[in-house]
């Protein structure tokens, strides 16, 4: 018996090359390049250089969460880079790198380590709150309250 070949989608997705993941990817890229750009036009909270809100590295927390840690420094990467191309800042490449990264890995680790014990929190209590009982419990608490 021979095998068929595969086909070039096949392919590619034995080779990790997802064209649906890679272009959600890349449309977070842009989404991180526009807020970038809306916030490079803000005025500074603090007259020191490179101290900014860093709201693109929201975009980079959603694909550390969706992803996992290797897409999530691709994303960061690529919008560093594009960035510091667009806008042509040399020394926000640096100041971007290392916030952005630091961001990350802070982020990482807090998922990586306490959002198990988070999680497993909010479904036990997800699932309290859920009986009749306690709903009963709340929703006569939520009329005591509204009453006075």
């Amino acid at each position: 018996m021979s095998k068929k070949p595969e086909s070039k989608n096949a392919q590619a997705k034995s080779k990790g090359l997802d064209v649906q993941k890679m272009t959600m990817l890349a449309l977070l890229v842009a989404a991180a390049l526009m807020i970038y750009a809306i916030e490079s036009m803000l005025p500074t909270l603090v007259p020191i250089p490179g101290i900014k809100l860093g709201l693109a590295n929201v975009v980079t927390l959603i694909t550390l969460k969706r992803y996992g840690a290797r897409d999530a420094f691709l994303v960061l990467l690529a919008r560093i880079l594009l960035s510091s191309f667009f806008f042509g800042q040399l020394l926000s490449l640096l100041y971007s790198f290392c916030g952005g990264l630091l961001c990350m890995l802070v982020t990482w680790l807090v998922n990586s380590f306490i959002s198990p014990a988070f999680s497993a929190l909010c479904r036990t209590t997800r699932r309290s709150s859920l009986s009749p009982s306690s709903s009963r419990k709340w929703q006569a608490s939520l009329a005591t309250c509204r009453s006075s």
